[in-house]
């Protein structure tokens, strides 16, 4: 899937919670997100696809002339990577928090453009 995709299911699975997604809609949706910013990097940049996402973040600094973009390429992954993991003691991210994450992942993915 394509970046904007992947970024619309992550939303579609957000805006359509049902009984059926019950517990892993939210860190579900995270994860398809930060799938979403890792392959649009990869897209830029194919010698990328098989670094870690910190290594690909790294790299983004240099491919892009525009400081903000990697800078909330950045914010996303870390709020999303953290979102992606379960803790006891956590709750998960929720929906408003989500949508925040995915709009900073679109401006990066439009940014990349």
């Amino acid at each position: 899937m394509k970046p904007p995709q992947l970024l619309a299911a992550a939303r579609d699975l957000v805006q359509r919670r049902s009984s059926a997604t019950r517990g892993v809609w939210s860190r579900a949706s995270a994860l398809l997100a930060r799938q979403a910013l890792e392959q649009a990097i990869v897209d830029r940049e194919p010698k990328l696809a098989g670094a870690s996402g910190r290594i690909r973040l790294l790299a983004l600094r240099t491919l892009v002339a525009d400081a903000t973009v990697a800078g909330r390429a950045a914010h996303a992954w870390a709020a999303l990577t953290r979102a992606t993991h379960h803790h006891d003691y956590e709750l998960p991210p929720t929906a408003v928090e989500l949508e925040h994450w995915f709009d900073e992942v679109e401006r990066v993915l439009d940014g990349l453009r």
